[in-house]
């Protein structure tokens, strides 16, 4: 609707100032140029709206070219069959390109969309492949008989990357309420919240669910 009002504010604007500028211009213009020119003024509002407002200019460019331009002047009656023909020309010409540039464009939205959404469906799937690479990693580590601390601190580690985290903590909730740190990567300093801390977290995080 938002680009529709502005083609045919676009159409309201240039044709009447085109035409203002035609009218001074009548004894250099001929009829062909005075309509290739009217002609790119419905292009312009097709690209900006669509093909319903370039039709409207079409038809609008049309009327003002007979009644400004074409004998007998200020008048929408047309005296000489050639200039009617190149009238019809004209309109026909004008709906055809109308068309034309409006289906281009809506292609041209089509492939934009088509492409943003190849590229979620890429990232989703990059997202996917570097989870269920982690998981085959935290799998062998098991299967290896790794100790459990390296286990937990590889798991928050592959966390981490997947999540694109910073800092990754993995904690343990006790019968007791408090929380035990297992496994801590990224910006904690060890020595600051060492593996094995206890703390009891406020409020109270649920000891069951």
């Amino acid at each position: 609707m938002r680009r529709r009002i502005a083609a045919a504010v676009t159409g309201l604007v240039v044709l009447p100032l085109l035409t203002l500028g035609l009218t001074r211009l009548r004894d250099i213009l001929n009829l062909p140029s005075q309509m290739l020119l009217c002609l790119l003024v419905v292009v312009l509002v097709a690209l900006v709206g669509g093909l319903v407002p370039a039709l409207a200019a079409a038809v609008a460019a049309a009327v003002l070219l007979a009644y400004y331009f074409i004998p007998p002047l200020y008048d929408v009656a047309i005296a000489d069959i050639n200039d009617i023909v190149a009238l019809a020309a004209f309109l026909l010409v004008g709906a055809a390109v109308s068309e034309v540039v409006a289906l281009a464009e809506g292609r041209t939205r089509e492939a934009e969309t088509l492409a943003k959404a190849n590229a979620a469906s890429r990232e989703e799937l990059r997202v996917l492949a570097d989870e269920q690479a982690a998981l085959r990693r935290v799998a062998t580590l098991v299967a290896r008989g790794t100790p459990a601390a390296e286990v937990f601190s590889a798991v928050a580690q592959e966390v981490g990357y997947v999540l694109a985290a910073d800092t990754t903590l993995i904690l343990r909730l006790d019968p007791d309420g408090a929380t035990t740190l297992v496994a801590s990567v990224g910006g904690v300093h060890p020595a600051e919240l060492p593996v094995g801390s206890r703390w009891k977290p406020e409020p109270p995080l649920p000891s069951a669910v």
